[in-house]
């Protein structure tokens, strides 16, 4: 299969250029003829073997029935298994990657419910999240146990006007394996986010204020974030995490990762 490679600090990434085949089992060689930025080679040839899943997708289902369950469901066409990951009584929306599952249930009319299944043990936890807000924008990574959202106030009893400064529009990370959210530092005292979304590699995450702004920082929040600019449409990473594409009422403006420009 033909593919792609970049690197970013000490992490190499390998991107396959056609989706790889279902039930399928591969081996992944990497020549010791290898260099890194020193000129030193690698000791030995590198192989990885590793069997593709198959195909499937997670959808939600709404029922409308008095009583009935709202299911988020992982369904494969070719062998037509059906599994219920979650069901409650009202689901506002889900996210998932490959072990864990974030669904976000409505508390009141003002607030909602945040949890987090281990799709592998069947363990629920509930995130505490700040007091009367909605969560929005839920954005999983697809390299570690990592989510972020964003936070919105909605006007009702106890959102008064330091609470909607401190809460509206924050940026929340969420680190599943250490149980730990933290707000991410996004160069602002009032929360203005709108959305998120993290790199292929889950290394990098790329945030919109609501005047338009995006900003690109570390997944783990070790760096500072760095301003893109203002663009009118969606942004979005390319296949190998190194170029940023922005769309503009003129086109599209690119932006470079490794050189910053």
């Amino acid at each position: 299969a033909d593919y792609t490679v970049s690197h970013r600090s000490q992490l190499l990434n390998i991107t396959f250029d056609e989706n790889l085949l279902s039930n399928t089992e591969y081996t992944l060689r990497i020549s010791p003829k290898l260099e890194d930025e020193s000129g030193k080679r690698m000791e030995r040839e590198y192989t990885y073997r590793f069997t593709t899943a198959e195909a499937s997708f997670t959808y939600l289902e709404r029922n409308y029935d008095p009583g009935a369950l709202d299911k988020v469901i992982e369904r494969a066409p070719i062998s037509k298994k059906r599994h219920v990951l979650f069901e409650a009584l009202q689901i506002e929306y889900f996210g998932r990657n490959e072990d864990y599952l974030a669904v976000v249930l409505p508390k009141t009319k003002y607030t909602d419910e945040l949890r987090v299944k281990n799709l592998e043990t069947g363990r629920v936890e509930e995130i505490d999240v700040p007091g009367a807000v909605r969560v929005e924008s839920l954005e999983f990574s697809p390299a570690e146990g990592l989510f972020v959202f964003v936070t919105r106030v909605i006007a009702g009893p106890g959102a008064d006007e330091s609470f909607r400064r401190g809460y509206d529009g924050r940026l929340y990370r969420y680190d599943i394996d250490g149980s730990r959210l933290q707000s991410v530092d996004t160069m602002s005292d009032e929360g203005n986010v709108e959305s998120a979304l993290y790199s292929r590699d889950g290394q990098a995450l790329l945030y919109q204020t609501l005047d338009g702004t995006y900003f690109l920082t570390s997944a783990t929040g070790t760096s500072q974030p760095s301003p893109l600019g203002s663009f009118a449409g969606s942004g979005g990473f390319n296949r190998t995490n190194t170029k940023l594409a922005f769309l503009t009422e003129n086109g599209a403006a690119i932006y470079n990762a490794q050189t910053r420009r």
